[in-house]
């Protein structure tokens, strides 16, 4: 089994939710002991605030996943539903039966579960905010923390737990980015350096994301790399018998990879170009990753139409990409006038995807135009060449006077004085 190295993984909160609620539990039946130890309120405090922190986390990063669809269905199921069975599994135990008891206990607006009633508030203000106002989210969150510790009398840990669990959920990408960026920073190092345990390398080669090129660009010199790639990019050359839900897939497969990706298909028809954006709108919206696409779409992404297939192939050579796609009717003519790209895949059924994963072609390709002077990462890298220089004496002799000549012109002595030395 693999461990789960992320702190706040579905797995890890799931945890925590369960053992925050045993200690509400287990202070509650503590407190029915007569003479009980004061020590136990705070155990109770940390449950509940650990619960309301991992709520407002999961609300959030529910919504970066799939926005508010299916919100209310999912808390209605889980959260809703339920009590409302219990509430109304306790009327027969009821001593005196109390109609508007009933309708705040149903409504949650003053039931027996504090805790509940709270947590169903939090859900409508988060939903409205969203709703309404989803720039101001985190102001509105905010106001109402604090709203709640008067309102509701609540110690500031509880009011503010919920906020915190989002507020940590917005940044939280970034933070794992971060981390992870350090594990590699210090791995690039241990390989370009050595430690005790890990032996010093020559060569450091391989994808990776912004903090893995930033690490092998910190140790070029000390060691030898392949290249500094990134961001991913790639080119579409299509033409009218292109399927345009096809080019617009591949586009979104590069885009959703980093709000710096290119995204670019360049075509002869305007027809094509016009369906072609038109699916790229209508997949980005499905995608889990479609801010991140939308955003790189928007930032990077370009649909150009020029006057011939043979001005697209000019095109895409200025541009050298990282990863050439042919869609056209005869993919293979257009390849012999294809000078500049990191990977070429030719036809509608050989997507980017099929490098990246599959076709077993080497898929560290030079990026950002270097198309132009550099090829895929390949065994080639990984291979040295050396000078090897041998003359007899009458060879060396024919040509010293040109040695001697040379090195003067350049005001070193001690090299033509290397030569003539041996006569």
């Amino acid at each position: 089994m693999t461990r789960n190295t992320d702190i706040l993984s579905h797995e890890n909160t799931l945890w925590t939710q369960g053992i925050s609620a045993i200690m509400v539990m287990l202070m509650h039946f503590i407190m029915q002991i007569e003479g009980y130890p004061r020590i136990v309120n705070i155990l109770g405090s940390i449950g509940v605030a650990a619960f309301l922190f991992i709520s407002g986390f999961g609300l959030n990063e529910s919504y970066k996943k799939s926005g508010l669809a299916g919100y209310w269905h999912k808390r209605i199921v889980r959260v809703i539903i339920p009590c409302w069975l219990v509430f109304l599994f306790k009327l027969p135990f009821e001593e005196q039966f109390s109609l508007s008891r009933l309708v705040h206990n149903l409504l949650f607006t003053d039931s027996e579960l504090w805790f509940v009633d709270y947590i169903v508030r939090w859900y409508i203000i988060y939903w409205l905010a969203r709703r309404l106002s989803p720039r101001h989210t985190t102001k509105i969150l905010a106001g109402f923390s604090v709203a709640f510790i008067f309102a509701q009398q609540l110690m500031c840990e509880q009011a503010f737990s919920f906020f915190c669990g989002y507020i940590v959920s917005q940044h939280y990408d970034k933070v794992r980015q971060t981390s992870r960026g350090r594990i590699i920073k210090f791995t690039a190092a241990a390989f370009a350096y050595g430690t005790e345990t890990v032996p010093q390398v020559n060569k450091i080669t391989g994808p990776g994301n912004s903090y893995v090129a930033m690490a092998k660009k910190a140790v070029v010199g000390t060691v030898g790399i392949d290249s500094i790639a990134g961001p991913s990019e790639v080119l579409v050359i299509a033409d009218e018998s292109a399927n345009p839900v096809f080019v617009a897939a591949d586009m979104l497969a590069q885009a959703e990879h980093d709000e710096r990706a290119a995204a670019l298909c360049v075509t002869d028809s305007l027809s094509l170009a016009q369906r072609v954006q038109d699916e790229v709108e209508r997949q980005c919206a499905a995608l889990k990753r479609n801010q991140t696409a939308r955003a790189s779409i928007d930032r990077y992404g370009a649909i150009v139409v020029l006057e011939d297939l043979s001005s697209c192939v000019q095109f895409a050579n200025d541009v050298a990409p990282e990863h050439l796609e042919i869609l056209t009717a005869d993919p293979r003519a257009l390849l012999p006038g294809v000078r500049h790209a990191g990977g070429v895949f030719l036809g509608a059924y050989a997507p980017e995807a099929l490098g990246d994963y599959l076709a077993g072609t080497n898929h560290v390709l030079p990026t950002g135009g270097t198309a132009k002077y550099a090829s895929p990462l390949g065994v080639y890298d990984f291979c040295r060449r050396m000078s090897v220089l041998e003359y007899d004496a009458p060879r060396l002799q024919a040509v010293v006077e040109d040695i001697v000549q040379l090195a003067d012109t350049e005001g070193l002595q001690a090299h033509a004085q290397s030569a003539l030395a041996r006569f």
